[in-house]
C-alpha cells in the first residue's frame, strides 16, 4: 500500500471523529468454506481442494459542514488445504474524502479505490493469476460562478496507480478546465478539456494525454441520460502519436416496476490504468492480456434490465456486456462478450433463494495468443437465511465449465460452499 493511499485512509478515518450531521457505519465478519472437485481448474488430473475464507466488510459515511467522507471495503483472506493455489488477500472497495474550506467554491478531493483483478485473461482465473490494484487521486478544485446558471471549474490532479505484485505501477499529473451551463431545471450543457502527463516507469514509454469533449445531461421523470462526445490523443516520444474518438453515454429508464440501463464507452487508456477500476460488477474483472506496457483503445457496451413485475417476492436481473481492447503494438488485442441472468426469490421474510447463470466468450485476434480463445459458463444456486438480527448463513452450489480452442485445456469444476456472517453494526 503506497504512501498517498495511507494518507487517504488516515484523513478519511480522522474525519469520522469530527462531530457532524450524520454517521452511518456497518461491520460484517464472515467465515466461509468452499469445496472444489477441481481446485486447479485442470483439463486432466483434477485435484480436489477446500478453500477456507475469512472476510470483513466495513462501511462508513460521515458528513460535517466542511467534510464529507465515505469508506466501503471488502477484505478476504483465502487459504487452500492442499495448497493447489497460493494463499492470497482479496481487497475490493473505495474511499472518498472531500474538504470544502470555502463553501461552494474551493474543494480538496482525495479518492482511492482497490480492486482484485485478473492479470492475464488468457490464463485461468485462479488465485495465482489475481492481484490487487490501487488507484489514488488527489484533486484540488476551484469553482467560479459568472452567473446563476453557469460555472467554471479549474482543477489540478495527481494519481498514483500501484499493483500488489506486477510491474504495472504508474503515476500521472495534470489539469482540467470545465464550463457548464444550466439550460433549464432538468438539463445541463458542459464542455471539458483534460491534460495529463503519464509516467509509466519505463524509459521511452511515458506520454502526454489530451482529452476534450462536450456533454449534455438531462433528468426527466422516468429517463435520466448523459452523453459526452469528443476526442482524445496521446503524444509519445519514441512512438507514433495515437488519437481517437471519445464517447461516454449513459441512459437510465425506470417506470417503477422495471429498470433499463445502457452505457456506451470509447476512450484511450494504457495497460497500467486499464478501466480505472471501473467496469461492471456483473461480470469478471479481467484486465490486460500480457505483461507488456502499451496504449490501447477501450470500447465497452453494457445493457441491463431488472424487474420485479412477475411476483411480489421475486426479482429478475438480465445483463449484457461487450468489451474490446485494441492495443497499438502489444499482441494483446481481445474481445469479450458476456451475458448474465439472475433470479432471486424471497421464500419467506428470513430466507432468500438466488439463481445466477453467466456465459462469457473471449477472443484474442493476435496470432501469438489466438490459440487461447475460449468460452466459459458459470451457474450458481444459493440459499441465504437470517438466523437472527445479526447472524446469517448462506449455502451455495455452483458449476463452472470452460471450452478452449487449445487442445486439452477444457475443464469442469463443481463447488459446494457454506458462509457464516455476523453483523456487529
Amino acid at each position: 500500500m503506497n504512501i498517498i493511499k495511507n494518507i487517504a485512509v488516515i484523513l478519511c478515518l480522522l474525519s469520522f471523529a469530527v462531530p457532524g450531521y450524520a454517521l452511518e457505519s456497518s461491520l460484517d465478519v464472515s467465515l466461509g468454506m468452499n469445496y472444489s472437485d477441481n481446485g486447479t481448474k485442470a483439463g486432466s488430473d483434477e485435484v480436489s481442494d477446500t478453500e477456507q475464507r475469512v472476510g470483513i466488510n466495513i462501511g462508513l459515511s460521515h458528513e460535517t459542514q466542511q467534510f464529507q467522507s465515505t469508506l466501503d471495503y471488502s477484505v478476504a483472506k483465502n487459504r487452500y488445504d492442499k495448497e493447489t493455489q497460493e494463499s492470497n488477500t482479496e481487497i475490493d472497495g473505495a474511499l472518498s474524502f472531500v474538504y470544502e474550506p470555502i463553501e461552494g467554491s474551493l474543494f480538496f478531493r482525495l479518492d482511492s479505490s482497490t480492486r482484485n483483478i485478473v492479470n492475464d485473461k488468457t490464463a485461468l482465473d485462479v488465485a495465482d493469476n489475481r492481484q490487487n490494484r490501487t488507484i489514488t487521486t488527489f484533486a484540488p478544485e476551484w469553482i467560479l460562478r459568472p452567473s446563476s446558471a453557469s460555472e467554471l471549474s479549474l482543477s489540478v490532479n495527481y494519481s498514483d496507480i500501484s499493483y500488489e505484485e506486477s510491474e504495472g505501477d504508474s503515476n500521472r499529473s495534470g489539469a482540467s478546465i470545465k464550463w457548464s451551463s444550466l439550460r433549464s431545471k432538468v438539463d445541463v450543457l458542459s464542455a471539458q478539456v483534460n491534460y495529463s502527463e503519464v509516467d509509466l516507469g519505463r524509459a521511452g514509454l511515458d506520454y502526454d494525454s489530451y482529452q476534450a469533449y462536450v456533454s449534455y445531461t438531462a433528468s426527466l421523470s422516468k429517463l435520466q441520460y448523459s452523453i459526452s462526445i469528443g476526442y482524445n490523443e496521446t503524444n509519445r516520444n519514441l512512438a507514433e502519436n495515437v488519437g481517437g474518438g471519445f464517447l461516454n453515454a449513459d441512459f437510465n429508464f425506470s417506470d417503477g416496476a422495471s429498470n433499463w440501463r445502457l452505457n456506451l464507452g470509447r476512450e484511450l487508456t494504457d495497460s497500467s490504468q486499464g478501466n480505472n477500476n471501473g467496469g461492471s460488477d456483473q461480470f469478471s474483472s479481467f484486465q490486460s492480456t500480457s505483461g507488456s506496457v502499451d496504449i490501447y483503445e477501450l470500447t465497452t457496451v453494457r445493457v441491463s434490465w431488472s424487474a420485479d413485475v412477475f411476483c411480489e417476492a421475486c426479482s429478475i436481473d438480465v445483463s449484457f456486456w461487450y468489451e474490446e481492447e485494441d492495443y497499438e503494438t502489444a499482441p494483446s488485442d481481445s474481445e469479450e462478450i458476456s451475458a448474465k441472468f439472475g433470479l432471486s426469490y424471497d421464500y419467506s421474510r428470513l430466507t432468500k433463494v438466488s439463481f445466477e447463470a453467466t456465459y462469457s466468450d473471449f477472443t484474442f485476434p493476435s496470432d501469438e495468443v489466438n490459440e487461447f480463445d475460449y468460452d466459459r459458463t458459470f451457474v450458481q444456486l444459493s440459499v441465504s437465511h437470517q438466523m437472527s438480527r445479526d447472524f446469517s448463513v448462506r449455502a451455495s452450489v455452483r458449476s463452472e465449465e470452460a471450452n478452449y480452442s487449445q487442445m486439452g485445456a477444457d475443464y469442469e469444476d463443481f463447488v459446494v460452499g457454506l458462509t457464516l456472517t455476523y453483523s456487529f453494526l
